[in-house]
């Protein structure tokens, strides 16, 4: 087995201190591209590979000092005329959960607005440089394939759900394909045969079709005869349900329906008594204030808190720019019990 090379040998055979490559090795902003490039190159030619052991250690050794300030993060939103990230419970959830553990691993998260900066987005680069921001989270954004114009090559960063289609970063979100599934299969065994789908068409779409991938699933997995076709109005702007859902229902005569947790209270309105005892309701998404239905709890905040994680490891690790080969973390929620279905129909 060959000797194993150390940060002093590379720093040795390049003429360079070795916190010089320490800092290289771990892509810190503040060594110059050029040397940063040599020492890379060195490392490689002289077979250099980074110790599991002493990288645990390091670990260690940051966890028993996490109070101290170790940097700032970024919370990169875009605000505009109507729309503003703080109106959606999810995306406030997982900024809280982001910053109480940055708190915790000794890192301020700062808020960033993009669209302050739409015609300059190099004035936002040169921001993060001023202000010495090695991480950056994005929320959620208004509309989805979004791109996002920045300069990453100085930055490590992790977004959430689908909505950032370019560049390719690392994200972590719920699991809404799973969660579909789940309620498909808690339905079932509560006694629901004809189960009903009301989400939107715009809302999967930000999901990448989770939702409805997962629903039209379940629906080839049932008899013909209790298979129900899914009700998919564009319903923004609406403050009831469309005249449309009322023959719908009807026609159909669902048993159980799957929906958002921004209809719930629609559909409380539209059916009134009738739910649960003609029409059982799950949501793919509980929330704060719908807490008496049934459905999955995404846990928002541990997502902030899982995205915070993933963050800092890469800042940590100094790997930063457009990753080669782009994780996507998925945290399944937990299904909560509610008075919308007869759990024992």
């Amino acid at each position: 087995m060959p000797p194993h090379v150390t940060q002093k040998q590379i720093a040795a055979a390049l003429g360079v201190h070795p916190a010089t490559v320490c800092l290289a090795l771990k892509r810190r902003p503040g060594i110059p591209a050029a040397t940063r490039d040599r020492v890379w190159a060195m490392a490689r030619q002289m077979g250099y590979q980074r110790n599991p052991f002493l990288g645990a250690l390091s670990a260690y050794s940051r966890t028993r000092r996490r109070r101290a300030f170790h940097g700032t993060l970024g919370w990169l939103v875009s605000t505009s005329a109507g729309i503003d990230w703080r109106t959606s419970r999810e995306y406030l959830e997982y900024y809280e959960g982001a910053q109480a553990q940055a708190e915790q691993m000794g890192y301020r998260l700062v808020i960033f607005d993009r669209n302050q900066f739409a015609a300059r987005p190099e004035r936002l680069t040169a921001i993060f440089h001023a202000r010495n921001v090695r991480g950056l989270m994005i929320c959620p954004q208004p509309q989805g394939s979004t791109a996002i114009d920045l300069d990453f090559s100085e930055l490590a960063a992790v977004t959430f759900g689908y909505t950032v289609v370019s560049p390719s970063l690392h994200a972590v979100s719920a699991y809404h394909y799973g969660a579909i599934r789940e309620i498909f299969g808690r339905l079932r065994s509560a006694g629901y045969r004809r189960i009903g789908y009301l989400i939107p068409k715009f809302h999967d779409d930000r999901l990448n079709g989770a939702y409805y991938s997962g629903f039209l699933l379940e629906q080839s997995l049932l008899p013909p005869a209790e298979r129900v076709p899914p009700y998919v109005e564009d319903l923004r702007g609406a403050s009831g349900l469309p005249s449309s859902f009322a023959p719908w229902l009807r026609r159909h005569r669902p048993d159980a329906l799957v929906t958002v947790h921004y209809l719930a209270r629609r559909l409380r309105a539209e059916l009134g008594a009738r739910i649960p005892a003609e029409v059982g309701v799950a949501l793919v998404s509980v929330v704060d204030g719908v807490r008496e239905f049934a459905g999955i709890d995404e846990h928002s905040v541990g997502i902030g808190q899982v995205a915070t994680d993933l963050l800092v490891s890469l800042v940590e690790r100094g790997e930063t720019g457009v990753p080669s080969y782009p994780q996507r973390v998925l945290i399944k929620g937990q299904w909560q019990n509610g008075e919308t279905l007869r759990l024992h129909a």
